[in-house]
């Protein structure tokens, strides 16, 4: 550290840079891009989000579940309305 600070010295006073010099220049030239330099953000950001995120209480899934569960039940009640009734049975 000591001898980076003695090559910005004398760079400071005209000489040239050393390469130890040129090179913490460079890396302090990066930082400082990364830090100031602004990303890119998409204006409908938090809409994308919303569309690509599964959720526990509204998935594809439930709504599949719940059809076949209905289309199931309503088999179903095809099939016992379509049975004889007890009241049938017992005339017999």
């Amino acid at each position: 550290m000591s001898r980076l600070a003695k090559d910005y010295i004398k760079y400071l006073f005209g000489a040239k840079k050393s390469v130890r010099l040129r090179r913490a220049m460079y890396k302090w030239r990066c930082f400082y891009k990364r830090l100031t330099s602004k990303k890119e953000v998409q204006k409908d950001w938090l809409e994308r989000a919303i569309i690509n995120t599964p959720t526990w209480w509204d998935s594809p899934t439930k709504y599949r579940r719940i059809l076949r569960n209905a289309a199931s039940r309503s088999f179903q009640e095809e099939k016992f309305h379509n049975l004889p009734h007890e009241s049938l049975l017992s005339q017999n």
